[in-house]
């Protein structure tokens, strides 16, 4: 049983004591009483608290708690990821990917643990999508080292000859613009501080740049070499990627 609450003193005790409060989350709608409107979260114990006014205000601290009040997985995007996140829709990925794996054997035994409502918590806004002309990549975060994404992107023919996803090689010689990251999770209720943000951007930088980066003879390939210690707009659209499921396996491992 998930206990969706705010993160505060009160609502932490009100789930070690085993009091559930659940809320299902359907198309950015929150059901839990009439107040509630279409297109925003709220926290559900305001149940409890009858002086807490609707807000349109995502809360930066929602996250899961099982009945003990322990903390389960719910993470918001880094700064580097959500870059990753806007160019995947910007391109128009979610035309060809969806992202939900339906609770069926067949999808589950090709795509892993069915999608939880949860999982989407920070998603603004959902790409469930509805047609697989690629597949599902709600579980994709993981499954192959970066290497793989690096080559798919430049040329998926190179890897699946009858494959009809364009080639994306183009977005490697794009640097990242990352003036307005701060803006962006910020308005989106991450709660990050600039600082914070700075310092993702500047960590993945780190991590894709370093001699050691176990992908660095793929990336280099496929990057040109005034950009190979920047970050591009592939190495985000990879991090959003690897992203994608990682919690909810990380959670499956750990059970």
């Amino acid at each position: 049983t998930y206990v969706y609450l705010e993160s505060d003193y009160d609502c932490q005790e009100k789930a070690k004591s085993g009091r559930s409060i659940t809320v299902t989350l359907t198309n950015r709608s929150c059901h839990y009483g009439d107040h509630f409107k279409t297109g925003c979260f709220c926290c559900p114990c305001s149940r409890c608290h009858p002086d807490r006014q609707h807000s349109n205000r995502f809360y930066s601290s929602l996250h899961a708690f099982d009945a003990t009040g322990q903390q389960l997985y719910i993470k918001p995007y880094t700064a580097v990821e959500q870059e990753g996140r806007d160019i995947y829709m910007r391109e128009g990925c979610n035309n060809c990917h969806t992202q939900t794996v339906r609770p069926l054997r067949t999808e589950v035994l090709r795509y892993g643990e069915y999608s939880k409502p949860e999982e989407f918590a920070y998603d603004r806004p959902f790409l469930w999508g509805s047609r697989r002309t690629g597949p599902d990549l709600n579980r994709v975060g993981g499954k192959y080292p970066d290497s793989w994404h690096y080559k798919h992107l430049e040329s998926a023919q190179s890897m699946f000859e009858k494959s009809n996803m364009p080639p994306y090689g183009w977005l490697a010689k794009n640097r990242l613009d990352t003036g307005y990251s701060f803006k962006k999770t910020s308005t989106l209720g991450y709660g990050y501080t600039e600082s914070d943000v700075n310092q993702q951007i500047a960590q993945y930088r780190s991590t894709v740049t370093d001699e050691n980066y176990p992908s660095k003879e793929s990336r280099n390939k496929v990057t040109p070499p005034e950009l190979q210690k920047e970050l591009t707009e592939m190495d985000a659209l990879i991090a959003y990627l690897q992203k994608l499921g990682r919690d909810v396996k990380k959670v499956e491992a750990a059970k």
